[in-house]
């Protein structure tokens, strides 16, 4: 059974007193959390292994140590593998697959509303998770996969369309799919673009 390696989002504090303002300003909520695309990758793609690395400290994130965590998964890769990482999960793939050469290659490699930096956002992106344009232009990324694909959204208050635009002049080999309406941050419960993509790939 083909292997979905699925690298979540985070938040990331470039102090601890920012980090401190984070938690004071988020509302407690009794109520369960509506289910998103993320959490409905099992029941939508059932003929994949959707993988879930437990990746440390999601509120406030560092890269350092996420690579460590991230690393350790490696050797289970295999031709059939997809790596999918959504909103910092493709961040981390981006900056972390332009410096590190997989000993196998993946099948696919799919980013949903990964940045590169905070630019046009609410949110800082900080503890090592930027990448600049020059660590794309590496090619090391993208010799990692032959298929890559990237989406964002028009409407994300959190991952504007402009860091699509500042992504796809360095990644010629990859595609690029604008999507509407997928609940800003893609906070929706379905996404049938991605789910059709990967149960139509060759």
């Amino acid at each position: 059974m083909p292997q979905i390696f699925y690298l979540h989002g985070a938040t990331t504090h470039s102090s601890q007193q920012n980090f401190l303002d984070y938690l004071r300003s988020k509302e407690v909520d009794l109520e369960p959390r509506t289910q998103i695309w993320t959490d409905l990758l099992e029941a939508n793609l059932p003929n994949h292994q959707i993988i879930r690395p437990k990746l440390p400290n999601k509120q406030n994130a560092h890269y350092h140590a996420w690579e460590i965590i991230f690393k350790k998964y490696i050797q289970y890769i295999e031709p059939s593998t997809i790596l999918l990482g959504f909103s910092l999960g493709a961040t981390f793939l981006m900056k972390f697959l332009s410096h590190n050469k997989l000993p196998v290659p993946p099948s696919q490699i799919i980013l949903v509303a990964g940045p590169i930096n905070s630019e046009g956002s609410p949110e800082e992106l900080c503890n090592g998770f930027a990448t600049t344009t020059t660590e794309l232009d590496s090619q090391t990324m993208q010799e990692q996969s032959k298929n890559i694909h990237l989406f964002y959204a028009t409407d994300d208050p959190i991952v504007p369309i402009s860091q699509m635009q500042k992504i796809q002049p360095h990644l010629p080999k990859a595609n690029f799919t604008a999507l509407q309406n997928k609940g800003g941050h893609f906070i929706t419960p379905g996404f049938p673009e991605l789910i059709n993509h990967i149960n139509n790939a060759k």
